[in-house]
């Protein structure tokens, strides 16, 4: 990334207390990825910063890179879209959060993706907005996974290559990568062929056509215990925000703070 002052679109995963007064801030940008930058007396400039250092938050940040320093310096910038009713329910909350902390986990600083940067636009969007949050942050993390090289194998056996038949009893697992044929995984963790067919019609569904997918009771509770587990396969650990989730168990809690409450977080 050249050296200079750049105006860039943002989203904010992750925020650290930096000395007394500053900041360090994670920053999600849609056209350089993942970057660092200082934000000075971030913990108390409210006429430079406001509300913009909260993750989950939707800015455009204006910073400055200065070779051979590993932090940009952020100046200002403007908030698009704070999401501000993820903080009216502690799940959506920390789904939102969960969101985050994929792309911080998964993503590379500096490699940039302007699809995994709308990908999760779209996410916060509906996390904020719409019904069943649960199915966004799953469609979510199956495209993420895709984009990030970790797409599970939904069609065929990981252990013997042989094609999914629906008539078939069928499992998966984390270590194989996806679907496993009984002869080669009887132990596995069972799956319907459905689910199968509607996470592949996922994977490769157009974006600007996520809002019309669907998943059933039945296949969601599969998908995500598989996820799940894919996800810490990949990783190598647990998700802080998914064991906050498991916790706080399903269903929507309301959040015992107002905005004006909080302060910024890192999952």
């Amino acid at each position: 990334m050249k050296s200079g002052r750049h105006r860039l679109p943002s989203i904010v995963l992750r925020t650290v207390d930096y000395g007394e007064a500053d900041l360090v801030v994670d920053l999600f940008t849609r056209d350089h990825g993942r970057l660092a930058g200082l934000a000075k007396n971030g913990r108390k400039s409210r006429r430079r910063f406001g509300n913009l250092l909260f993750p989950c938050t939707l800015t455009v940040m204006n910073l400055t890179i200065k070779a051979g320093r590993d932090l940009a310096h952020l100046e200002s910038g403007e908030r698009i879209q704070a999401f501000d009713r993820l903080p009216l329910d502690i799940r959506r909350f920390a789904q939102a959060h969960q969101a985050v902390e994929l792309v911080g986990s998964f993503w590379a600083p500096l490699d940039s993706s302007p699809d995994v940067f709308d990908l999760l636009v779209w996410c916060l969007e509906r996390l904020n907005a719409a019904p069943r949050p649960d199915e966004t942050l799953l469609i979510f993390t199956l495209r993420l996974l895709g984009a990030a090289g970790y797409a599970p194998r939904l069609a065929d056996c990981g252990g013997c290559g042989r094609p999914v038949e629906p008539s078939e009893a069928w499992g998966w697992t984390a270590e194989a990568g996806g679907v496993v044929c009984r002869s080669c995984a009887p132990a596995a963790l069972p799956v319907h062929p459905g689910t199968l067919m509607i996470l592949r019609l996922i994977q490769d569904m157009n974006p600007a056509k996520l809002d019309r997918a669907s998943i059933g009771a039945v296949a969601k509770a599969e998908a995500q215990a598989f996820l799940g587990a894919l996800v810490r396969k990949s990783l190598g650990h647990e998700l802080k925000t998914a064991l906050f989730l498991e916790q706080i168990g399903p269903g929507s809690n309301p959040a015992l703070w107002t905005r004006s409450e909080r302060t910024p977080i890192s999952p």
